[in-house]
Parts: C-alpha cells; structure tokens; sequence
C-alpha cells in the first residue's frame, strides 16, 4: 500500500472509495468527507509533521490507519461504514454541501412569533384619544379645552383663557382689557350700554363705539 506523510494526503486517497466514517472504538461517532478534511487542517494540513517512522495507509475499503515503521502495525482510527449509518451520514454531508455552496439556507426558520410588546413600554397612541396621557405633548386634535401652559387657543375655544391675546372668533363675551370685538359678539358686560361712546381725540364730541371717525370734525376713531 501507499504510503502518506498527512492525512490531507490520505484523505484524497480514501474518498475515491469510501466518503463516510466511524471513529475506531466508537459506536455513535460518525464523521464523514467534510468532516475528515476539517480534522486534517487542525493538524496542520500538509505540513503536518509525522514523527520518524510513521506514515498514513488507507485500505482497498477506505479506511484510514496510521503506521509505526511496518504496515503491519497500522493502528485504523476511521473504519468505513456500511447500511443506514452510510445513508444518513452521506445525507448529511450533501446538506452541508450545499450549505457551503449557498443553495439552501443553513437553518429552516421554526415558528416565528412577533416580539411581544409590553403595555408600559408601547408608544403613544396616534388616533381616538379623548384625553392626553401624563408626559405627552400638546394633543393634536378633539381637544376641547386648551391645557394649561400652552398657547392661543387655535379654533372652536369657547372662553379665552387669562393672559391670552385677543380672541380670534366664535368669542360670546369681550374681556376686560381687551380691544374692539371682532365678529359674534352677542352680549355686552353687565353694567355697560349697548353702544358705549368715546370722545373724539380733536374736537372732544362723543363718538359712537361702531363709529370709524367722528362725526363732528372727521377725524378718525
């Protein structure tokens, strides 16, 4: 028989007849081609150094042994296998195959869940919130009184809120302090008339409170 200083050498000598292997002394220790190749490169691959004497044989089977001076003292590590274990180790390295060359993925997915998400830790909610949560920012619709702290009152605001500018529309009632009423002003403060008069800054006639300029010199209100 030939004779191998590394068991890469072997190796490409033995698949040509067997490519499925157990360990010696073994019973459920199975290795096959991809695996024996895996082995040889921890030892180093081709510059595997053998110790004086001892080479690498393989068999008309395909088994693999290592020798110490005389082919008759070859110890056989990896004894070919036969039958269902053969079966099922060539199986598993044609998977492994096409795993190496990309043709199928490496694991079949099992039973994907969506990550649970817990209630303390979900985000706002975007729509159909009669009240803003503690934390939350200015609510962005159905809101039907401002909050404290924010601005002007944008829309459908029934009263203006104190420190407010001037009310915009839809206002019922005029504030003290504040300027001529816009539009809608329905009711007057108690204690005051429905026209109130003003006094012309020129001639000192009264002015009505509708009234754009006096009426005595034209003088603008």
């Amino acid at each position: 028989m030939k004779h191998y200083k590394n068991l890469i050498s072997a190796l490409d000598a033995a698949i040509s007849k067997c490519m499925t292997w157990k360990l010696a002394g073994s019973e459920n220790e199975f290795m096959n081609a991809r695996d024996v190749f895996a082995l040889a490169l921890s030892e180093n691959g081709e510059n595997e150094h053998l110790g004086e004497g001892q080479f690498y044989l393989v068999s008309k089977e395909g088994a693999i042994g290592l020798a110490v001076g005389y082919e008759h003292l070859t110890r056989w590590f990896l004894i070919p296998l036969t039958g269902e274990q053969r079966e099922s180790e060539l199986q598993r390295l044609f998977r492994e195959l096409q795993i190496d060359a990309g043709a199928i993925p490496e694991a079949e997915p099992e039973d994907v869940q969506a990550p649970y998400i817990a209630p303390e830790t979900q985000t706002v909610p975007q729509m159909n919130q009669g009240m803003p949560q503690q934390g939350q920012g200015r609510p962005q619709m159905n809101q039907g009184m401002p909050q404290q702290g924010q601005g002007r009152p944008q829309m459908n605001q029934g009263m203006p809120q104190q420190g407010q500018g001037r009310p915009q529309m839809n206002q019922g009632m005029p504030q003290q302090g504040q300027g001529r009423p816009q539009i809608n002003q329905g009711m007057s403060q108690p204690n005051q008339t429905t026209v109130r008069k003003r006094i012309c800054r020129k001639c000192g006639a009264e002015i009505a409170a509708n009234s754009k300029f006096c009426r005595n010199c034209g003088t603008p209100a």
